[in-house]
């Protein structure tokens, strides 16, 4: 059998705690991976959210494919329709190649209640705002729903 650890980075309203805090204590919890015998050390991307803070897992990925030597690195997933499809292959190879061949790559669609979602934009000061809300299609109402 194999095993692997998944990061998080979960940072739920009312915990009391910064963002900042949260990275460095899953930071060093990955870095414990590779010494407990972990196989493979995974993430997921996620944006907007406390559930996960993980916008960017292939940048998370390459930050331990330098602190480690053997453990296998897993994108669970990059959500393929958010982005440029020669980018993530870009990126991808290149971290496997730097990683020597520990790359794992988990690919996924953009979730059901995420097609409805609210759009940000952000103001001149940096802060996000809601711009827009698309309601979701009649079919995909239905479904919610069941």
């Amino acid at each position: 059998m194999k095993t692997g650890m998944a990061m998080i980075f979960q940072n739920p309203e009312g915990c009391g705690r910064d963002d900042r805090e949260v990275y460095t204590k899953e930071l060093a919890l990955g870095a414990m991976a590779e010494p407990l015998g972990f196989q493979s050390l995974w993430s997921v991307e996620h944006h907007f959210t406390d559930y996960t803070m993980c916008p960017n897992v292939t940048q998370f990925l390459s930050y331990f494919a330098g602190r480690t030597k053997d453990i296998e690195l897993g994108l669970a997933v990059i959500v393929l329709p958010w982005h440029d499809p020669m980018r993530v292959a870009e990126e991808v190879a290149m971290l496997d190649h730097m990683s020597n061949g520990r790359m794992i790559l988990g690919v996924g669609r953009v979730p059901l209640h995420d097609r409805c979602r609210t759009r940000y934009r952000r103001r001149r000061d940096g802060r996000l705002i809601r711009a827009s809300s698309r309601p979701a299609p009649p079919e995909l109402r239905r479904r919610a729903a069941l």
